[in-house]
């Protein structure tokens, strides 16, 4: 038998000092001393396993022990044996690269109590310090109240699903003040509130969350909306009012965060939303909840996209923009808070606004 280092491997310091990730389980941590350290790096091509155990003697570790320790490496993948390569970074893996696979090893096989015992004991665990705040405010900055009485969205359902497409270009038509405040309510505004016991207050919105933690914010720029001066805006979805950040904006600036999307050009309105970690750090304390988070935020595009559609709108969602840009623009950290997906809509021409359904079927 035949051993080899995989060329996929990732280190920490941990408490006890330098430990190895496993690529099988990357919550897996396989402590390694300096006869380990030194052993992997002599490891860059097919060796006996005779030869690596002999190799571990020589660095003062006795036989048994070396065994027992060949036994962890290879179980764990850090050392491979010669046709049981195990898991590689194949196809889409090598050009997502070794990070992507190793959160991809990491937030697998989520782990859900169901013990009630146990269940309760993680509650109290968790609530013994105060929770965060479940929704944002910056209470100091400009408030535009937006109309509480939204129209009542009549469209049928199985219209709005087919009808729904992204587009690129808008109009120069403003936005209705009553379509722009009666579609940030039904997306990100709270539905009711329910009282979740040891939780607290928890809010309902009409886009499900784990864990109604709802940990999405959303930054709102409108340039051609009637009522609203053109600016940079924080929603508060308590209040149904706009915050409006004390910064200058101007399409070039969207622009350039996009990569020059043409959407950017010409969206009367266009929302950031963000990420705030704590809201589901909170309750989630393993590295699943980062793939929540996105769950989440695409939930959140779908309801976007066929609400905007429903009021007669076209809209936009794009994946494609500069994180650290647009986290500079509204003042987050990028990692306490951060930017998770560019959202958008606006009136479109009768030419473009509906295929017939025809086209959708072929």
């Amino acid at each position: 038998m035949r051993l080899k280092r995989n060329s996929h491997l990732f280190l920490e310091w941990s408490a006890d000092g330098l430990a190895l990730i496993s690529p099988v389980d990357a919550r897996t941590m396989v402590r390694a001393g300096q006869g380990i350290v030194r052993l992997l790096s002599t490891l860059d091509d097919w060796t006996l396993r005779s030869d690596v155990s002999a190799f571990l003697f020589d660095q003062g570790i006795i036989p048994e022990r070396a065994e027992e320790l060949l036994h962890i490496l290879i179980r764990n993948q850090v050392l491979v044996q010669e046709g049981h390569e195990g898991t590689r970074i194949e196809g889409p893996w090598d050009a997502w690269g070794s990070i992507s696979m190793l959160y991809h090893q990491h937030s697998r096989n989520a782990r859900y109590v169901t013990d009630a015992e146990a269940k309760d004991e993680l509650v109290m665990e968790v609530t013994a310090v105060p929770a965060p705040d479940i929704v944002k405010s910056y209470s100091d900055l400009k408030r535009i109240y937006l109309p509480r009485h939204h129209r009542r969205i009549d469209a049928y359902y199985y219209d709005v699903l087919l009808n729904r497409r992204s587009y690129r270009s808008f109009t120069a038509q403003p936005l209705e003040l009553q379509d722009f405040a009666c579609l940030l309510h039904i997306v990100f505004g709270p539905q009711r509130f329910v009282d979740a016991g040891s939780f607290g207050t928890l809010q309902l919105k009409t886009t499900p969350n784990a864990g109604a933690r709802h940990e999405i914010e959303c930054y709102v720029i409108a340039f051609n909306v009637l009522g609203i001066p053109p600016g940079l805006y924080h929603y508060d979805s308590l209040a149904q009012a706009l915050e409006a950040l004390p910064v200058n904006i101007c399409r070039e600036q969207i622009s350039d965060i996009m990569y020059d999307q043409p959407m950017a050009e010409t969206a009367p309105m266009i929302c950031l939303t963000t990420a705030v970690t704590e809201r589901s750090a909170y309750k989630y304390k393993h590295g699943r909840a980062y793939r929540l988070l996105f769950y989440n935020v695409g939930h959140l595009g779908q309801t976007f996209a066929l609400t905007a559609t429903a009021l007669g709108m076209g809209t936009f969602q794009t994946a494609a923009f500069r994180d650290s840009v647009a986290d500079d623009l509204l003042g987050i950290d990028g990692s306490s808070e951060f930017v998770t997906y560019v959202l958008g809509c606006g009136k479109v021409g009768e030419a473009s606004s509906t295929l017939p359904l025809a086209d959708f079927i072929t």
